[in-house]
């Protein structure tokens, strides 16, 4: 069972704010009462990305190749994006097959959410299997 933080958030702090995203800083008190300083990145309006899992007629799983400048290399992973109008979660799904994979799906199931990056990023991703 996942379970509420038992960090407790004093308070925050915007340090930086952008085209899309703000830095924040908060201030908290750890379990042992010793107090610290989290700094954090949050999507402005913070909506929802989707993962799709594309697999083939085979059962084969396809991954991307995306150039991501942060990490200074080229990444291997699954499609993904968000949707600042806040449509559903399977619209958006269906959208990030289109555009990445050029194709439409055959099948969508959701398999869930998740936070892919929660020690830093508030934002929660749901994951969709998309059958082509």
């Amino acid at each position: 069972m996942i379970r509420k933080s038992k960090i407790k958030k004093n308070g925050e702090r915007a340090k930086f704010s952008g085209k899309f995203i703000e830095l924040v800083e908060d201030e908290v008190t750890f379990p042992d009462g010793s107090p610290g300083i989290y700094t954090r990145i949050r999507y402005h309006n913070n909506p929802d990305a989707v993962v799709i899992v594309p697999q083939d007629s085979d059962g084969n799983y396809i991954l991307l190749v995306h150039d991501r400048y942060a990490a200074g290399k080229q990444m291997l992973e699954f499609p993904r994006g968000m949707d600042s109008d806040c449509r559903n979660s399977k619209d958006t799904a269906r959208t990030e097959a289109q555009e990445e994979l050029n194709t439409d799906p055959q099948e969508l199931t959701y398999l869930g959410s998740i936070y892919p990056d929660g020690a830093v990023i508030e934002t929660m991703a749901h994951v969709w299997l998309v059958k082509i």
